[in-house]
Parts: structure tokens; C-alpha cells; sequence
């Protein structure tokens, strides 16, 4: 039976996730249903995907609701768990009103009290994150009016001076200490300070793509609903539901497999890291800014394929300013001596690359194999071969490095 309402589970999975985008694109869902909290905190961005989920309902949308799924008395209480998760947090910001599950409307000045309670708890303490659980941190920027002015991403607006974003050294700083406070102890002799630096610099130079082409259309305008931000935690994956959790995707189900330990009694870890925006994507954005006054017409007739390639890769980057992109090739690096994943999702695409192999698919050593670890190529492959996807609401980059079984080298499949 058709319903005008997108119901998420705590248990949803990267493949649901997608057909619901798919679903919203086609339609208008004034309803929105979610839970308090993610099964699994959402693993390998299932969460940024979400957030883009949100931000397609709450742009598609002639009157989007977000419907609570408690009786009135118990309310506050949800209210309240959701608004410490990302998701929740950039829904009750986005939606145009909340309902409870009798559908009675919760006066909209109490959610706008909730939310800004939250950004100034943040604002005003020295806790050096906004979003956080045991498993990890998240920093979020929802745009625009009062909520667009993070304290960790921008330096404060002037009169005459819009907000601008915190140094590089700033950023770095803040995403190395981050880092250190969420890798277990026994784990943190593998992020020495270089690879700290390395993290920091690509989680920068991304937040600075995000800053770039999340703001405003092709043609100019600013988005008027937006989010960006990044979210950094440790997961752990039960390798008897990797497929469930790879959507169904072998290479991605084999690599969890590969990296994890087969012994149950021991913990499955793997460090991710994922910066989000909810802007226009890479293709979108050149394509745009590709004329004869600038030297990307060489991307105007380029695949998304390619577009990501060039801006993970070749210094290009989304902002089309030469020397940009220099931490996104260090990183890749890093990936490869750690054995490490990488998922773009962007536009109508979704790929991924297996950092633990050479291109030609034999294994990466930890001694050995230095040429193909200093050489940033990747091979980007389809998250969902022969699948059209649903317009993505923005780009999400993950980067996943395993921690209890990175040394581990027969992989080749």
C-alpha cells in the first residue's frame, strides 16, 4: 500500500538508504519517521548518507514533518536522544514541524529552544566536540541563519566580514586530538604525528571543498537548506554480517572480511572517518564553473568517474584551484601502509577502492610493495554496478582503516 510517509529503522542498511533517496526524488513525503539512534552508529557513512536522505525530504518536500514515534508524555525524552545524534540534530533542524505519534504538533519555539540549547552547549564549554558517543565524534554546520556559525569550523562573523574557516593548523589540531581520544590505547602506536597530520590535513581540505561547493547552486544562488560536517569513530562489524552491512556489494563484503579476525571471541575494528556537505557534488560544481576563463575545460565533457578521479587525485580538487588536493594524495598513501578503504558517494555515484590490494588485485605487504604504496592511483569501482542511483543531496568521502587485523596480508581473492 503506497504511503506518503519514509519510515527509517534502526537496523537501516547503505542499500535502503538508497532506495529511499531514489523514492524521495520521485515523489512528495511530507512524512518522515526516525529512530533515536543507528544500529552500528552507522558504519562506512551509512549516517552522511542519511543526512543527505534528510536534506533531499526536507528540499523536496512541500511540508515536511518529522514524525516522533512516542505517545506525548514521553516526548521530551526523545527529543532529546535525537538531538545528540547527527541525523536527528540536522532533522529537527530542517523540518518545517514535529509531530508526535498521535500527530499533535510540538510547538515549534520548543524544538528551536532544543536545538539552539545544543549549539550553544557546544559553543560556549571547552568540549571539543559537539556530537559524541563512546564509538566516536561528529562536528555539524547546518545553514543557514543561526545555525550556520560552528565554533570548530569557522572563525566569528564581523559585520562586514562573512565567517571564514579555521586555519589548516587550527583544523589539524582539533581532528589529530579528536582521533586520539577515540583509538583505543592499545591501538594509537600506529597513528604516530605524521599520520595524524595526514588525517587532519585531508579532513581540512575536504571541510574547505564542502565550505566551497555546499553553499551556493550552479547558478550562483545559495542553498538555502544545508549541512556539512564530519564525523570521526571507531566501529566494530560483526564479519558474519558483512555482506548485510557492504549492501550486498562482494568486493566491499570480502574487504571487511579480509581485514576483520575470524576468531569471534576477539573484536572486529575498524577507524573511519567521513566528511559530508549536502552541496551540488563534484560533476555538478565543474561543470558549472568550466569556461574559457578557467583551465577546467579539460573536465567539461569528463565522466563522474573521471571528475572524481581528477579531484581525489590529481591535485584539482572541487574548488578548481591549482595546488589544491595535496592531503587527499597523502592520504591515499597512508591508506595504502594501513591497509585501508576509501567510498565516494556524490551525484548519481557511489564507488569505492580497496586500499589493501595493487590495481592488478594481488594483496599490498607491509614489507614490500613500496612503489605501489607511494603511488596515489586507486581503482574506483561501483558501489552498485548496473544500478542508476537517486540524485545524492550532496558528497560524502569515507576513509576506513582497520585496527585489529590491518598486518594481515592473504587477501588476494
Amino acid at each position: 500500500m503506497l504511503t506518503d510517509k519514509i519510515k527509517i529503522e534502526s537496523s537501516i542498511k547503505l542499500e535502503q538508504c538508497e532506495k529511499f533517496i531514489e523514492q524521495i526524488g520521485s515523489g512528495d513525503y511530507p512524512l518522515l519517521e526516525l529512530p533515536p539512534r543507528l544500529t552500528g552508529f552507522g558504519a562506512l557513512g551509512l549516517e552522511a548518507s542519511l543526512v543527505h536522505l534528510i536534506i533531499a525530504w526536507a528540499r523536496t518536500s512541500k511540508n515536511s514533518t518529522l514524525v516522533l514515534p512516542v505517545s506525548p508524555e514521553k516526548v521530551s525524552t526523545f527529543l532529546s536522544d535525537l538531538c545528540t545524534t547527527v541525523y536527528g540534530f540536522v532533522a529537527l533542524a530542517c523540518a518545517k514541524s514535529v509531530n508526535d505519534k498521535s500527530g499533535s504538533l510540538i510547538p515549534p519555539q520548543d524544538i528551536k529552544k532544543l536545538v539552539t540549547a545544543r549549539l550553544k552547549e557546544f559553543d560556549n564549554t571547552d568540549t571539543p566536540r559537539m556530537f559524541a558517543q563512546d564509538e566516536g565524534i561528529s562536528f555539524i554546520s547546518v545553514y543557514g541563519g543561526q545555525y550556520e556559525h560552528g565554533r570548530w569550523m569557522f572563525t566569528a562573523p564581523s559585520i562586514t566580514k562573512p565567517p571564514k574557516l579555521q586555519s589548516p593548523q587550527q583544523l589539524v589540531r582539533l581532528i589529530g586530538r579528536c582521533i586520539e581520544q577515540i583509538i583505543p590505547n592499545k591501538f594509537l602506536d600506529r597513528f604516530d604525528k605524521e599520520r595524524l597530520n595526514n588525517l587532519g590535513l585531508v579532513a581540512f581540505e575536504l571541510l574547505e571543498n564542502a565550505y566551497q561547493h555546499g553553499r551556493l547552486d550552479e547558478f550562483a544562488d545559495p542553498i538555502k537548506i544545508g549541512v556539512r560536517g564530519i564525523s570521526i569513530r571507531v566501529i566494530e562489524i560483526d564479519i558474519d554480517s558483512s555482506d548485510i552491512v557492504a549492501g550486498g556489494n562482494k568486493g566491499v563484503s570480502l574487504y571487511l572480511i579480509r581485514r576483520a579476525l575470524k576468531d569471534k571471541g576477539k573484536e572486529n575494528l575498524f577507524f573511519e572517518m567521513t566528511v559530508f556537505d549536502s552541496g551540488i557534488g563534484y560533476r555538478r560544481w565543474i561543470n558549472a564553473r568550466c569556461n574559457e576563463n578557467h583551465d577546467t575545460r579539460e573536465y567539461r565533457d569528463k565522466s563522474e568517474l573521471e571528475t572524481i578521479q581528477d579531484c581525489l587525485l590529481h591535485h584539482a580538487t572541487s574548488k578548481t584551484i591549482a595546488g589544491s588536493g595535496i592531503g587527499l594524495v597523502r592520504v591515499i598513501r597512508l591508506l595504502k601502509s594501513m591497509f585501508g578503504f576509501v567510498r565516494i558517494r556524490t551525484g548519481q555515484s557511489c564507488y569505492y577502492a580497496r586500499l589493501d590490494m595493487t590495481l592488478d588485485g594481488r594483496p599490498i605487504l607491509l614489507r614490500g610493495n613500496y612503489d605501489e604504496i607511494n603511488n596515489p592511483d586507486i581503482k574506483l569501482e561501483e558501489w552498485f554496478p548496473n544500478r542508476p542511483l537517486g540524485e545524492s543531496s550532496g558528497t560524502s568521502v569515507t576513509f576506513c582503516i582497520p585496527l585489529t587485523n590491518w598486518m594481515k596480508a592473504d587477501n588476494n581473492d
